[in-house]
């Protein structure tokens, strides 16, 4: 008996040495687990960024591009606006360039004429007062002097000087100077009964206004 209970304790004693410990089911991280790589953690991408995190860095790259886009947009809007100014202004300042360049051939030599027709008045007053029954020297000296007053008006009239019309007009402020007024049976009201000196215009522009009579019946 005391023989059987010792081999029972001795089957017994290498039963027990010869038990193995249970497996704990519950895997350790490995340390490359623990730095981030593995199969059980997120996917991350080749910079070890996660997926998405990726996207939300895409989007915002995007947005800032987006913006970036639009201000080079408006920046090129407005460059474009502002050439379109400047060469309106550039277009402005030739055509002023040249109306003043045409004002100043037109008008150029106004002061010049305007010096010279007291002269032409000196010789329509010598006509005009000259007797239509000259014989001799005196009539060849009155056509001479015909001839130099029709020279004169041709050379104005090519300058594009042209005198002012008074006959059967009616007074006009910018183009008549009324230097007397008299009552006119023969005239209406305002209506011009003589001309005292002759007017004249350069183009459009009035180098000297007629000196007339103006009727006033009132």
């Amino acid at each position: 008996m005391g023989k059987q209970a010792g081999m029972s304790d001795n089957n017994n004693g290498s039963d027990t040495g010869n038990q193995q410990p249970t497996p704990d089911r519950r895997r350790q991280r490995t340390r490359a687990e623990a730095m981030g790589i593995g199969p059980d953690l997120p996917h991350k991408t080749r910079e070890g960024a996660p997926a998405g995190k990726r996207s939300r860095d895409a989007r915002e790259r995007l947005e800032v591009a987006e913006k970036e886009l639009e201000a080079a947009r408006a920046e090129a809007r407005e460059s474009a606006d502002r050439h379109l100014r400047l060469a309106a202004e550039m277009d402005n300042m030739r055509r002023r360039h040249r109306q003043e360049q045409a004002g100043r051939l037109q008008y150029g030599n106004a002061e010049l004429i305007t010096r010279l027709l007291p002269v032409l008045d000196n010789f329509h007053r010598a006509l005009d007062h000259a007797p239509d029954d000259l014989e001799g020297p005196a009539e060849q000296l009155r056509n001479g002097l015909l001839m130099v007053v029709k020279q004169f008006d041709d050379m104005l009239a090519s300058e594009g000087v042209t005198p002012i019309e008074t006959e059967g007009k009616f007074f006009d402020p910018n183009l008549h100077q009324a230097v007397l007024a008299e009552a006119s049976p023969d005239h209406e009201e305002g209506q011009i009964v003589s001309e005292l000196q002759r007017g004249y215009t350069l183009h459009d522009r009035v180098l000297r206004p007629s000196m007339v009579k103006v009727a006033r019946n009132i």
